[in-house]
């Protein structure tokens, strides 16, 4: 009664999972990641190229003089700061200059050459003499250049982190903070840059000149709002984790229907007040938009939502998301702007870097755990049935109902395909619309049990009926094993169709969707009435032919099954 092909049957499901996930561009690292996936219940999604195009360009520049826009120059400090403290490579390719690198550093690139393609020739040929590359934990990046016998210093980086390194009045940063609030609350990414010239090229923060910030404008992905609602009408809570202004994130997290007040923002200095007050999991319970967020953040974040009972699957796409990748129950990873650190701390990886890519990737993972259940019932079912038969016949002090070798035949080989059919079953209708099952909740949950137990106990009692009448009618035991045996069959052929839905009646499936399934429903039986009249394997099974009438009995019976489990479904649903 054990169910040999189990383990090869939930392997095809997996992989066939796996291959339906990588057509709809997630490509799966670890095969057990599938059903996980589909049993997430909260999403930790990156804003930038998951949820908008990272497809950025700057749409106006706001120095503290004016607002500089489509038909306004801006002046050679802010152009030259936008291409000199930046990190990009730039090529020429076929007539046509190619832009390598941040996002970010590319508009800002663009920007400047599009205002002044002079320059393009300052960026090749001014001499760097020191550097501190953009970190999350600085928010900042300067380039240190040469000029003649004294150095300047760009500086850019979060508008936060820039004015708190200039020389200005308070009054004059409370208005560069109101102008950068009032940008990014329209959805803008703000970059702000600085500038100062002095003897030394060592790195000091301080005694900048304030030259404004860039208002970056980064669409949202096309269908990204259709994709975020239905994950939530799959029941899962999504949550935006960015580097971005706070009110940048709530801009698009609005949008996006997210989050629908401020309360449900919160910004680097309060997580790191919530930090210091013990870093309580229910005090952010309710918060849907993390800004100005660092790794160590994003890490804790991850933890305190996964004592708080979720599921929780999280995006990353650089070498600082590596924690919060392993860290988290399913870690995916950016494929086209991540770093291979961050693919290889993950568990998945989306080819297209799309939001609407991980939906897709939940409902493959839903499907191959419905795949799965199915597959678990039919084997367990039917091996229950088997043990049910064999106990009645010594409570009721009969001869063995089944020999050996005869449930070795029904367990390897006509059960041995119709449970990997199974596992290639498509999708139910509504898979994206039920809420996501507990992830601590078994296999075998009061339902799964409720339908082995029914369909085992009617295919174990009536086999063991069917066979103790014979014996009284005085058929030898030898045929009462064949008819018991081929009742069993058929069994669990008219068993295979009620494993295809939990919840749907068989006759509301339409079972063209499966056509291997037929087909190996049909390939058993006939493997199997030809073994009645083969020679070898009447002797190796102990098999005699069957009367068309008695077979046309036996089918009636075995069609009895399909009564009891509808009857089943119907007392579950109640």
């Amino acid at each position: 009664a054990i169910p040999e092909g189990l383990p090869v049957a939930i392997t095809v499901a997996l992989s066939a999972a796996s291959s339906a996930m990588s057509k709809r561009n997630v490509i799966v690292r670890e095969l057990s990641s599938i059903e996980g996936l589909g049993s997430c219940t909260m999403i930790a999604s990156d804003k930038t190229g998951t949820l908008t195009q990272n497809k950025l360009s700057v749409t106006a520049f706001i120095s503290p003089e004016k607002v500089y826009g489509e038909n306004d120059f801006p002046t050679d400090d802010i152009l030259s700061c936008s291409i000199l403290c930046n990190e990009v490579i730039i090529n020429e390719e076929n007539g046509e200059l190619a832009f390598v690198g941040d996002q970010v550093d590319i508009a800002l690139a663009r920007y400047a050459i599009g205002n002044n393609p002079k320059t393009l020739l300052e960026y090749e040929t001014a001499t760097l003499v020191n550097q501190l590359p953009y970190e999350p934990v600085n928010s900042c990046a300067v380039s240190v250049y040469q000029n003649y016998t004294s150095f300047i210093h760009y500086l850019k980086g979060s508008p936060e982190a820039v004015i708190a390194q200039c020389v200005m009045n308070e009054d004059e940063k409370d208005a560069a903070h109101n102008e950068v609030k009032s940008w990014a609350s329209k959805g803008y990414r703000t970059i702000a840059l600085a500038k100062k010239t002095n003897r030394k090229n060592e790195i000091e923060d301080r005694e900048y000149t304030y030259l404004g910030f860039a208002a970056i404008i980064d669409p949202l992905r096309v269908g990204v709002e259709d994709a975020v609602k239905t994950a939530q009408n799959a029941g899962i809570t999504i949550a935006m984790v960015t580097g971005d202004h706070p009110d940048t994130a709530y801009h698009i997290a609005k949008q996006l229907g997210i989050a629908i007040d401020k309360e449900e923002v919160i910004n680097g200095k309060e997580i790191e007040l919530w930090l210091e007050r013990g870093g309580l999991p229910k005090e952010i319970a309710h918060k849907r938009v993390f800004a100005r967020v660092s790794p160590e953040h994003k890490q804790r974040i991850v933890t305190a939502f996964q004592s708080l009972g979720h599921f929780i699957a999280v995006t990353g796409d650089g070498v600082n998301d590596a924690p919060a990748l392993k860290y988290a129950n399913i870690g995916i990873a950016m494929g086209k702007s991540g770093t291979d650190v961050a693919r290889e701390s993950s568990n998945l990886i989306l080819a297209d870097d799309s939001f609407h890519s991980i939906v897709n990737g939940i409902e493959e993972g839903r499907i191959a755990y419905d795949n799965i259940r199915k597959v678990v019932h039919l084997l367990i079912s039917t091996g229950f049935a088997e043990i049910v038969l064999i106990i009645l016949s010594m409570l009721f002090i009969v001869p063995i109902p089944l020999l050996p070798v005869q449930l070795l035949w029904l367990n390897l080989v006509t059960n041995g395909i119709q449970d990997v059919a199974l596992g290639l079953e498509k999708g139910e209708p509504g898979v994206l619309e039920r809420r996501p099952r507990d992830p601590k909740e078994r296999i075998f949950n009061s339902a799964m049990i409720s339908r082995v137990v029914t369909g085992g106990l009617y295919m174990g009692i009536v086999a063991f009926a069917v066979f103790y009448w014979m014996l009284s009618l005085g058929y030898s035991e030898e045929t009462a094993r064949n008819i018991t045996l081929l009742l069993m069959v058929l069994f669990e052929n008219v068993h295979v169709f009620n494993s295809r839905s939990e919840k749907f009646s068989i006759f509301m499936i339409d079972h063209r969707r499966n056509l291997l399934l037929l087909f190996s429903v049909l390939i058993t039986q006939v493997v199997h009435i030809a073994s009645l009249y083969i020679p070898f394997m009447q002797e190796l099974l102990h098999l005699e032919p069957v009367s068309f009438k008695e077979w046309s009995i036996l089918l009636l019976i075995a069609l009895g099954l399909i009564l009891v489990m509808e009857v089943e479904k119907k007392v579950a649903k109640r």
